[in-house]
């Protein structure tokens, strides 16, 4: 059993867009044989080089995981592919990542009352609108390991 249709697209700026096929959750368009999902870029760079090792991902150099389009398509590692997304600020940490309720003026504040032990997490939680969880995860180094230092941290202080 062969792909179940060929790839349709249309222009987009630079990129080209699959019309015809879905998206993984991570927004990769996906095309179907033998009833599993693969990835439309790595099978289009797999017509172009040939048999491709699992070890080999498809790159885009255009930032677009949605882009289809062959010569923005190169193959590579998966440490090269993390450093293209972190050397391009395509991989956003921190305050510039666009789901961050959390500056890295709060992080640093937060840190600073965690060391005073005056206020539980749950208090400051509650102080910066956030899930305790969060504090808990700033507290142990699991989020936001290492945001830039202020001179001094700058709180409200409530009860």
């Amino acid at each position: 059993m062969g792909w179940t249709k060929p790839i349709e697209w249309v222009r987009d700026g630079d990129c080209f867009r699959s019309t015809n096929h879905s998206f993984s959750t991570c927004g990769y368009p996906m095309m179907q044989r033998d009833g599993h999902g693969h990835g439309i870029a790595r099978h289009i760079l797999k017509h172009r080089l040939g048999e491709l090792p699992p070890s080999v991902q498809a790159r885009h150099t255009c930032d677009h995981k949605w882009c289809i389009r062959p010569d923005h398509i190169i193959s590579g590692t998966n440490a090269e592919n993390m450093k293209d997304k972190i050397g391009r600020i395509v991989y956003r940490r921190g305050e510039s990542h666009g789901n961050a309720k959390l500056s890295d003026q709060n992080v640093t504040e937060i840190q600073h009352l965690l060391s005073l032990g005056e206020k539980s997490q749950s208090k400051i939680a509650i102080l910066f609108g956030i899930d305790r969880t969060m504090v808990s995860r700033i507290k142990r180094g699991v989020h936001r390991r290492q945001p830039k230092m202020l001179s001094s941290p700058q709180y409200i202080n409530q009860q």
